[in-house]
């Protein structure tokens, strides 16, 4: 998988354009995981405001992604 980088603005501009789970989706594919981690933490923390349904559904596919990427830290 090749590390496309993605400054914290273009992050935080995709997951309100394209809405939080499409942003995950649209993703996954092209970052590595510190700009996976980026995306995860924000996306939480917005979410534990909110609700926590939610938080858990962010957090078991940020799981799901990873082991499907080989990356064994779940953080």
């Amino acid at each position: 998988m090749s590390a496309i980088w993605f400054n914290a603005f273009e992050l935080v501009q995709i997951r309100h354009k394209v809405g939080i789970f499409a942003a995950q989706e649209c993703l996954m594919y092209r970052t590595c995981s510190a700009a996976w981690d980026i995306v995860i933490a924000t996306t939480i923390s917005t979410l534990t405001r909110k609700n926590m349904r939610s938080y858990n559904d962010v957090k078991d596919c940020n799981v799901r992604i990873r082991r499907q990427f080989g990356l064994t830290s779940t953080k």
